[in-house]
């Protein structure tokens, strides 16, 4: 490798390592740390205008020919990321040989030998038109070796090559479902040993286990090279399809829609609450939400059927009925007569003590939705004590897409999961 890839290879480590102490350091014990490892089967094709010491040929070789004429091929892909700082590299290495060229000599043949190496880091944007989704934006470069051979008339033509060039890398990540998700890559450089090079590499991504996931999709790179008062040209593309399959670890690593619940709360050794005395018989005693505590007494109206209430009407588990603003914990206007009603209770049984559960689908990955899960709960907390209730008779927890209500795969389903219950410990629950 040159010393001028190993100096833009160090400039990009060592951003990454600034970065991700600066990040350490503004989050603290909250930075999830994640990284993956892949390597993929990429069924190269090459089609591209080059040009060797003036000699000037064309070669076309489709991703049907790659068991034909490729001897090796390999490519592996690694991720890492911490909070919101994102990186990756990529190294492929693939070596074909042909005999099939346009304007060349008869029984002319071409040998190459191509590496790719590419690091990129950057930011990771969380946010989008569906839940879960991030957009990854990086710096980074890709350095090519190339190692091109042109036999003619038995003479062999060659120009090796040590290519590297700035990138932009664009990579966002959409959930499809519980287990797919759509990752399309693109990177866009140029200005360095090349004139002009892209990468387009859209793919899907089937998660079988927490740690485990395939991956399928198309890969396209293309270079735009000219050198030596353009008797040395690289003008083409190598494309074809990838499959992969590897691992992806961390302290809070992908999970599955369905896990085990975790265990809740243990109710609060407390004293017990004791009913009031029966009214007298001249007391309306009507009971208009049919939960056994008159309507003059129930400090809860409109408890479901069923419920299970104290002596003051109110339900031992409340599912709030609020709404968030998408992909955040910032509570929508229409949620606060809710809220207000749930104060309502709280103040008028003092025993009345609860955990405040925040729960989203499983829609993204499951670090990103426990935060948010988490930061919801605490947002509904707040709320509460802002209007009087004490801190002290509050916890808040955020369960993310554990234990789900219903069947992730609908919409209906989804809508469902995405929910805050008040769960009192102060008796039973």
């Amino acid at each position: 490798m040159t010393t001028h890839v190993k100096k833009v290879a160090a400039a990009v480590a060592s951003s990454l390592a600034l970065m991700a102490t600066t990040d350490s350091h503004a989050q603290g014990e909250e930075n999830n740390v994640k990284f993956e490892i892949t390597p993929y089967l990429w069924g190269v094709g090459t089609d591209a205008e080059v040009k060797i010491r003036g000699q000037k040929f064309d070669i076309d070789e489709s991703t049907s020919d790659f068991f034909d004429r490729v001897d090796s091929a390999g490519s592996l892909l690694g991720g890492f990321s911490i909070g919101h700082w994102v990186s990756f590299g990529q190294v492929d290495y693939f070596k074909t040989d042909t005999s099939e060229l346009d304007n060349a000599a008869p029984n002319a043949k071409f040998e190459s030998k191509t590496l790719f190496a590419t690091l990129a880091t950057g930011y990771q944007f969380v946010g989008g038109f569906a839940e879960g989704q991030t957009f990854d934006v990086m710096l980074g470069a890709r350095y090519m070796r190339r190692e091109p051979k042109v036999k003619l008339f038995g003479v062999s033509f060659e120009q090796n090559r040590d290519i590297i060039d700035p990138l932009l890398v664009l990579r966002p990540s959409i959930p499809l479902s519980a287990r797919w998700r759509f990752n399309p890559t693109l990177s866009v450089g140029g200005g360095g040993d090349s004139d002009f090079t892209y990468e387009l590499q859209p793919q899907f991504q089937f998660q079988f286990t927490d740690h485990l996931a395939g991956r399928i999709g198309y890969r396209r790179v293309s270079y735009d090279i000219a050198k030596d008062n353009d008797t040395t040209k690289f003008d083409g593309t190598f494309e074809g399809f990838i499959i992969g399959l590897g691992g992806n670890f961390g302290n809070e690593p992908y999970r599955m829609a369905k896990k085990e619940p975790e265990p809740a709360p243990a109710p609060a050794a407390v004293a017990a609450v004791t009913p009031p005395p029966a009214p007298p018989a001249s007391i309306d005693t009507t009971d208009t939400d049919n939960d056994g505590v008159p309507d003059f007494r129930d400090k809860c109206a409109g408890t479901p059927t069923g419920t299970e209430v104290d002596p003051v009407g109110c339900g031992y588990n409340t599912k709030l009925q609020v709404q968030f603003e998408t992909n955040s914990a910032q509570l929508k206007p229409e949620s606060y007569p809710e809220l207000d009603r749930a104060v309502e209770a709280m103040k008028a049984t003092p025993t009345f003590n609860a955990v405040v559960e925040g729960y989203t689908d499983s829609s993204g990955s499951a670090d990103h939705n426990k935060e948010l899960s988490q930061r919801r709960a605490k947002a509904v907390a707040s709320y509460l004590i802002e209007k009087g209730v004490s801190p002290d008779r509050l916890e808040t927890k955020g369960y993310g897409e554990a234990k789900p209500e219903a069947n992730n795969n609908t919409e209906e389903g989804r809508a469902e999961n995405r929910r805050v219950i008040l769960r009192r410990f102060d008796s039973k629950g």
